[in-house]
């Protein structure tokens, strides 16, 4: 008879404590958040634009914080690596060229480097931590419910947002206009922004409906999706309205092979229809409102001025202004990849097509294969890439985040040196993803070293110490506000139809108080020229900012001169190629002739300007510039 021996049970481990998150999730909570808070922030203003540290603000302190977040739960060098990693180098190299040739602002710049490293965050928090497929559609949707139902509710309301259609034309007016269409503009400064960030996240914020746990949830999410396009109808944007068609039909395309006959069809007509419309209205319909003088004065700009290495990030419609009519002021060149091809030269404009291709190509290729985030990215991308055909809304901070967002999504579903048909990490359908195999843990050494090199060029190229916005410019500002090309930390420009004459959009300049373009300013607010002891006799003598001149070939460079407020401006001539130049400004005349003449001008306040005339052009002397030391 056998005898068997009964093995002890071992003991259960204890229960780890309700709430108590472990030491494997804290990483990944703080990732999320991190991610969250940004994201969240593309829909509302909730982080502070001031620095907390130097030009450290609260973003780059969360981003950081998540990528060290990141390396402390394992990540490597590889779960960040994309198909995108060149065309974005190539973007920051062509940054930091023009930047630096040139001496330009580094704010734009920081912004940039700032939005490539939330771009590579993403991505590893999508691949590494599998429950952020789930929370960070969940966000996308408020975002874009705290942005769209604000302005469906401006229209139902009858709440004056000083922007109106009527008929083909924009309207501009702070005075409520009972007889026009009054446009939705949300949580923005006007409709078009508000129409491309319903364009990006709208599609991201329907995955929470596909994830919805109970039919309950996905029907409310499902009906805010619906409220935020509604929203996007109320901002009357025919490229938002027709951005947002052309991305429904480019889905529907590659999800539903057994309708493309019929949407070939229906694209055809729609061509035809766009372009009887575009010829009965003279070009009004797609271009008019001053864009098809945008597109032929910065390609003139792109050209002509620095066709190499271009000319700064933030200053296309500076200098566009400074060579263009004067009726016709710019905030940029009206066209995504044309505002990057003047602003940062050729190889810009390369990285940048570069990955729109990218996103396009693989965005279609996956939704036909049926991956539900490829889908939302597709259209998402889409809608922004058409939009971004008659306007430049990433000018604005906040929608430069919600694209760079996008991208991040649709990249972290392809490692680069593998197949389509082999599925990574990162991309997940309908149902919900299976908890990542437990590994053993790997060094982070070189993955710490590349984001502490990361926050070193960060805290280098803004080493002025000064707040992190660009100074506002004739190209990059909203009323009160300043904006750099994709959007610089904390504030949003109207990227929106230029306004007719006569009216302004909301705090700008009134129409009694123009711009002046010539002559004297108004008295500054305070003294232009204070006292400084070192004059002649012991006595003092008058603080002056020096704008230089130089004539060459039959034309003045630079074309646009910078200076601090309310200093009085000393504005001298010198002759390149000893030819005679000279500038006048009202009654003022600097010259190159005989002994030489300087010009002498009173200081002017916050964003006024002089244009001086000359035998060689015209030049624009603008008060941007931060007073030295």
């Amino acid at each position: 008879m056998a005898v068997t021996t009964a093995r002890p049970r071992t003991a259960a481990p204890p229960a780890a404590e309700a709430g108590t998150p472990s030491p494997s999730t804290t990483p990944a909570l703080v990732a999320i958040v991190a991610v969250s808070a940004l994201m969240l922030g593309t829909g509302v203003e909730i982080l502070p634009a001031g620095g907390l540290l130097s030009v450290f603000t609260l973003g780059r302190v969360l981003i950081l914080a998540g990528l060290v977040a990141l390396v402390v739960g394992g990540a490597r060098l590889a779960d960040f690596r994309t198909a995108l990693d060149i065309p974005i180098a190539l973007l920051l190299m062509a940054g930091v060229v023009t930047t630096f040739r040139g001496g330009h602002e580094v704010a734009p710049l920081r912004f940039l480097i700032t939005v490539v490293a939330l771009y590579y965050l993403t991505v590893g928090v999508w691949r590494r931590h599998p429950e952020a497929r789930e929370t960070l559609p969940v966000v996308a949707l408020i975002a874009i419910v705290a942005s769209a139902v604000v302005g469906v509710a401006q229209v139902a309301q009858d709440t004056p947002t000083s922007f109106y259609r009527d008929g083909f034309s924009p309207v501009v007016s702070t005075v409520p206009r009972g007889d026009l269409l009054q446009r939705a503009i949300g949580s923005f400064d006007n409709p078009n922004l508000l129409a491309t960030h319903i364009l990006l996240f709208a599609p991201i914020g329907a995955l929470a409906a596909l994830l919805a746990p109970t039919r309950s949830l996905r029907v409310v999410a499902i009906a805010l999706v619906g409220l935020a396009y509604i929203g996007l109808l109320l901002t009357f944007s025919r490229a938002g309205i027709g951005a947002g068609l052309l991305a429904l039909a480019v889905v529907a395309h590659a999800r539903r092979p057994a309708w493309r006959p019929r949407i070939l069809a229906g694209a055809a007509l729609a061509t035809a229809l766009l372009g009887l419309g575009v010829a009965v209205t003279g070009g009004d319909l797609v271009g008019g409102f001053g864009r098809p003088e945008a597109w032929s004065l910065a390609a003139r700009v792109a050209v002509e001025e620095q066709p190499l290495t271009g000319i700064g990030l933030s200053r296309a419609g500076d200098v566009m202004n400074a060579l263009g009519d004067e009726e016709i002021r710019f905030r940029h060149a009206h066209n995504l990849w044309l505002t990057w091809w003047v602003e940062a030269g050729p190889i810009a404009l390369f990285a940048v097509l570069w990955i729109t291709a990218w996103l396009l190509l693989r965005g279609y290729h996956e939704a036909a294969r049926g991956s539900a985030v490829a889908t939302a990215a597709l259209a998402a991308s889409v809608g922004f890439f058409a939009f971004s055909m008659l306007d430049h809304p990433a000018n604005v901070e906040r929608i430069a985040t919600a694209f760079w967002l996008v991208a991040a999504l649709m990249a972290a579903g392809t490692v680069p040196g593998r197949g389509s048909s082999r599925r990574s990490r990162g991309d997940n359908e309908t149902q919900r993803p299976r908890p990542p195999r437990p590994r053993p843990p790997r060094p982070a050494t070189r993955t710490l070293a590349t984001l502490v090199a990361l926050a070193a060029v960060a805290g280098v190229t803004g080493c002025g110490g000064k707040e992190d916005e660009p100074e506002p410019s004739a190209s990059s500002r909203e009323p009160g506000a300043a904006a750099p090309p994709t959007g610089a930390p904390g504030r949003d420009a109207p990227a929106d139809d230029s306004a007719p004459a006569g009216e302004s959009p909301r705090g700008a300049r009134p129409p009694d108080e123009p711009s002046r373009p010539d002559g004297p300013p108004a008295a500054p607010l305070r003294p232009s020229a204070p006292a400084t002891p070192g004059g002649e006799d012991g006595g003092s003598e008058p603080v002056r900012a020096e704008a230089l001149v130089t004539g060459r070939g039959g034309r003045f460079t630079p074309r646009l001169v910078r200076v601090p407020a309310y200093i009085a401006v000393r504005l001298v001539v010198r002759s390149g190629d000893g030819a005679d130049y000279q500038l006048k400004v009202g009654s003022e005349v600097a010259s190159t002739e005989g002994p030489g003449t300087a010009a002498e001008l009173d200081g002017l306040p916050p964003g006024e300007r002089y244009v001086a005339r000359g035998n060689a052009g015209r030049v624009v002397i603008e008060a941007s510039a931060e007073p030295g030391p």
